[in-house]
């Protein structure tokens, strides 16, 4: 089955340090306890504590790192230079972090696994 997801991009050009600018998107972005955020979001019991599990990682901002992806650092080994420096940010929002799916009433006792949505990886 394909699904069609909605992704928001976008560029920020800007005459400051490249330095000031990661530490200020750092700053701005919840990095929770993976390891507790992953405990507390299988444990639990319903969706308003799913939901209270999500939103402790979360920033002031309401933002979450996802993923981040330093592909400068691969290629300055590549090349034994200290460029080219990219960094990218894989990022959640708050309203987008956690839906509720709308469930037809017919299938409303069937069970539904909303903590799938926030589970990080397993690791092999």
């Amino acid at each position: 089955m394909t699904r069609r997801i909605e992704i928001e991009r976008f560029s920020l050009t800007t005459f400051k340090a490249f330095n000031e600018v990661i530490a200020g998107m750092n700053a701005a972005i919840g990095r929770p306890d993976m390891a507790e955020f992953g405990r507390s979001t299988h444990e639990a019991r319903s969706f308003a504590e799913l939901k209270s599990a999500v939103e402790k990682g979360l920033s002031k901002a309401g933002l979450m790192l996802f993923m981040h992806l330093d592909q400068g650092a691969v290629l300055q080994r590549e090349t034994g230079q200290d460029t080219p420096r990219i960094i990218r940010f894989l990022i959640i929002a708050r309203g987008k972090l956690i839906t509720q799916p709308k469930i037809p009433a017919q299938d409303r006792t069937a069970s539904h696994d909303f903590k799938a949505l926030t589970q990080p990886p397993k690791t092999c």
